[in-house]
């Protein structure tokens, strides 16, 4: 990436990425106002989209979990509007070898996640520094290089680094809900075992 001072353009040299994420990139790029600029607008703009589609992928596996953990029965309802349209199976109707697979599958990609997140909090707290650094160095006075748009910049990534140490947190927490939820369907696989064999 480089990013002219005087000019304000950034270029960038992005590998392996998906045709769509370009577009959705450059359409992200086209709405922001035409002043905002700086080193870090493209790679912020690219971490936020990261953050959301890794965001949207954490849902789609929580709500498969809260589901496998009614069907199980052990899932807890506190209020009553958390029981509409939930019905516990019979246990022995269920497919505990799927829902086992589905179980281990979500751990290795939880354990994925964590890792992007955090990597992601990392590299945007790095880039926090830059900016400053940068801004300190050649900010002040110079055209092109509006002072406002630096600490919006850096006010967006530190938004970022939160966000993504909660997608961090959310996947150790879930990871939890995980492991548990394995362990109960270990426990009817067990029984269901035993009187198959009785």
């Amino acid at each position: 990436m480089t990013f002219d001072l005087g000019t304000g353009k950034t270029r960038v040299l992005i590998f392996g990425v998906e045709p769509s994420s370009l577009s959705e990139l450059f359409a992200y790029l086209r709405s922001m106002p035409p002043q905002a600029q700086g080193p870090m607008v493209v790679l912020a703009v690219a971490m936020e989209l990261q953050a959301q589609g890794l965001s949207m992928t954490i849902k789609n596996c929580h709500d498969r979990i809260h589901s496998i953990e009614v069907a199980t029965g052990m899932r807890q309802f506190n209020y009553p509007h958390e029981r509409k349209g939930t019905s516990t199976q019979d246990w022995k109707s269920l497919d505990l070898i799927s829902i086992t697979r589905d179980l281990s599958s979500f751990l290795s990609r939880f354990a994925f996640l964590k890792m992007q997140a955090e990597t992601g909090a990392y590299l945007v707290q790095q880039m926090v520094r830059t900016t400053e650094s940068l801004f300190d160095r050649f900010g002040r006075g110079k055209i092109g290089f509006d002072t406002r748009d630096q600490y919006d910049i850096i006010s967006k990534l530190e938004y970022l680094q939160s966000w993504y140490l909660g997608i961090a947190a959310r996947c150790r927490y879930l990871s939890e809900r995980t492991i548990a939820q394995s362990q109960t369907v270990s426990s009817l696989l067990f029984f269901r075992g035993r009187e198959l064999s009785i």
